[in-house]
């Protein structure tokens, strides 16, 4: 068995700082799959994820001297990852308005519980990847990646509360979706 392979993450890290390819290929193979899933929620296409996940780990491997561990790296990584994918549909589409007056009328918020089923759980995952984009970004970066509605606002340089209005109303879709079936809650976040 290799030393290597042996090490902690953090020491994995740290070689990786030095520029070793051992040690970027064992962080690669960590974390490649997971991220390559958030990467298609976002683009929800096999190709276009696969490039926004290679793309993103470019950028965290150049950007590793600013990873100081006061996250998990995982966290830091899926950052990187969403921000990449971000960047992409706003070029794709030249500009997501997200910001657009018609999303701050008052909605109805729905409450956050679990899923009832993993059938359900599945059957969300499909309507989400239905939705128009712009409410497809944001119930991921929500229900999904679990951010937080200032995490949100932040990440896509909106307001707050047009933030709120955008979850609230793909859940509403979602709902609407699903047949308004007695489906209280819409949090993939266990």
């Amino acid at each position: 068995m290799n030393q290597k392979s042996l090490l902690s993450e953090s020491e994995l890290i740290e070689l990786c700082k030095k520029g070793d390819r051992r040690a970027h290929m064992q962080i690669y193979d960590k974390y490649s799959r997971a991220m390559y899933n958030v990467s298609y929620r976002f683009m929800n296409d096999y190709d276009l994820a696969q490039d926004m996940m290679q793309d993103g780990f470019i950028k965290a491997f150049s950007k590793l001297d600013s990873y100081s561990g006061e996250v998990i790296f995982g966290g830091w990584l899926k950052r990187i990852i969403v921000n990449t994918c971000l960047d992409e549909i706003r070029k794709k589409k030249d500009i997501i308005s997200f910001d657009d007056a018609k999303f701050l009328e008052p909605v109805i918020d729905i409450e956050e519980n679990d899923f009832y089923s993993e059938e359900l759980y599945y059957t969300v995952k499909d309507c989400i990847n239905e939705l128009p984009e712009k409410y497809r970004v944001v119930v991921n970066l929500f229900l999904v990646e679990g951010y937080d509605y200032d995490e949100i606002s932040s990440i896509l340089n909106i307001k707050n509360s047009t933030a709120r209005s955008l979850v609230s109303r793909a859940k509403i879709k979602l709902k609407q979706m699903l047949g308004g079936d007695d489906v209280r809650s819409l949090s993939m976040r266990n």
